[in-house]
């Protein structure tokens, strides 16, 4: 199963993507009920809701499936200039301005959860949503204001002090992880400061926190592209900093982050064409299982009419049964024999 893609990547793909700005959407393709397309001049962005955003260079077959939501973006953006795209909040959401004539629109994919994509207005008000939610501190509906979910705990570059506020008895993992830069990449610089995830944070000394902290930034510096392979030439994973390898593992340098995540969710998500075959090869084992359970009925139905009318036929002779059964008894019979 394919991995989600983890903040510190949304940053670096959002930057990749500057080279998309102020060309023309030109369309919008929903593959199935999580995998879109969008067409922005001759390059195509792929989007998995809740999983993957990122510049693809594999165009699947087109399905001819048009939904609600997709017309509805259709509408408002296509043929639409694309203004900006940026990182929100150092979290796993991107925002992408688009200019239709004098309008301004705001493309938002929220990647946290099961995922979502959100057209807004340009005055922040919420339009159509792929998906309509409620939390105790904000709702995606049409005509709502949109507001982002809360802030991360801890900034990209928290202080010594801010570290020190948190006085939780948790692991180190799950202290150091509320800084926004993905669960991979925060164990690599625990791991690299010496400092065990599952040790407690409060015992964690100074000295230690220091060195977790610097580098998250050193990681937060790296440019690294890579993808790993195991032994069997899988890709497995994939990278913007250089990560620590088990044995077996080879590492592949690309070039730019967009093509890693390309290649490993290639080999990693099931393509529309591939889901259809399986559901096809459900759908006949199904059909299998039904025939098998109808013959099974049949065979059933005949039994109960039979031992129907046996029943009907001892019930009918009782006394001629009773008494032959009392009869093998005293022969020492284990079986008697009646006609009905």
């Amino acid at each position: 199963m394919a991995r989600e893609m983890e903040n510190l990547e949304y940053a670096r793909v959002c930057g990749e993507l500057q080279g998309m700005i102020g060309a023309h959407i030109e369309n919008i393709y929903q593959l199935d009920e999580e995998n879109f397309r969008f067409k922005i001049g001759s390059r195509e962005i792929a989007c998995t809701v809740g999983v993957r955003l990122h510049e693809t260079k594999y165009v699947p077959k087109e399905t001819g499936r048009i939904t609600n939501f997709v017309e509805f973006l259709r509408s408002r953006i296509r043929g639409g200039r694309v203004l900006g795209i940026a990182q929100m909040n150092n979290d796993r959401i991107v925002r992408m301005g688009i200019g239709v004539g004098e309008l301004e629109y705001f493309l938002v994919f929220e990647m946290f959860g099961g995922g979502n994509i959100i057209l807004l207005d340009g005055n922040n008000v919420i339009l159509r949503a792929l998906v309509q939610r409620k939390w105790k501190e904000r709702e995606i509906f049409p005509k709502r204001e949109y507001a982002l979910p809360p802030a991360p705990v801890l900034s990209l570059s928290p202080s010594l002090s801010e570290m020190k506020d948190i006085h939780e008895k948790k692991y180190a993992i799950a202290v150091f992880s509320r800084i926004p830069l993905g669960l991979n990449y925060m164990r690599e610089a625990l791991r690299r400061a010496g400092v065990g995830e599952r040790e407690n944070y409060s015992e964690v000394g100074e000295g230690k926190v220091k060195k977790v902290l610097l580098e998250v930034e050193r990681i937060r510096g790296e440019n690294v592209p890579s993808l790993y392979s195991d032994e069997n030439g899988k890709i497995v994973q994939f990278a913007c900093a250089k990560l620590a390898c088990p044995a077996g593992v080879k590492v592949m340098e690309a070039k730019t982050l967009c093509e890693a995540a390309d290649e490993y969710y290639f080999g990693n998500v099931e393509s529309v064409d591939e889901k259809g075959a399986k559901r096809e090869g459900e759908i006949e084992k199904v059909k299998e299982r039904i025939g098998l359970q109808e013959e099974q009925a049949l065979h059933l139905e005949k039994e109960y009419k039979m031992n129907m009318e046996c029943a009907k036929g001892i019930y009918d002779n009782f006394e001629a049964v009773e008494e032959e059964i009392k009869k093998a008894r005293k022969r020492g019979e284990r079986k008697a024999e009646v006609e009905v």
